[in-house]
């Protein structure tokens, strides 16, 4: 399964950066017409300089403040209270035959700490994506 995992992982990131149109033929054939839009209007871009690079930058840090700002409010809020009661809880075991008391006594731990994870997953993905 590990496998299987960082195949996807590559997989996905082959199809991310690769082009759809250049799958199956050679991208961008410079006696072909077919792609003249995708070179005039995305291949070819002006070097920003000076103020003009900075205000750039400060653009894209902005809009990514602004997306960590947004997720802050609509992830980890929503987590205060589940946090609070399952931090706080004290299971009582009865009856467990093969893990005895283990599985039991950590069930709150292991749910915070899946939620933990969760939300940093949506936290990644609401922020780069």
């Amino acid at each position: 399964s590990i496998v299987g995992f960082f195949i996807a992982v590559a997989t996905l990131v082959f199809f991310a950066v690769m082009p759809l149109g250049g799958l199956f033929t050679s991208y961008m054939n410079k006696r072909s017409r077919r792609y003249i839009a995708s070179q005039t209007f995305t291949a070819n871009y002006i070097k920003l300089k000076g103020l003009d690079m900075w205000m750039s930058y400060l653009l894209w840090f902005l809009v990514f403040l602004a997306k960590l700002v947004e997720s802050y409010f609509s992830l980890t809020l929503s987590l205060r209270d589940p946090i609070r009661n399952l931090s706080t809880m004290t299971m009582r075991c009865v009856g467990e035959v093969w893990y005895k008391d283990i599985v039991c006594r950590n069930q709150a731990k292991i749910v915070l700490g899946l939620m933990y994870l969760v939300d940093l997953l949506l936290f990644f993905l609401d922020t780069y994506m």
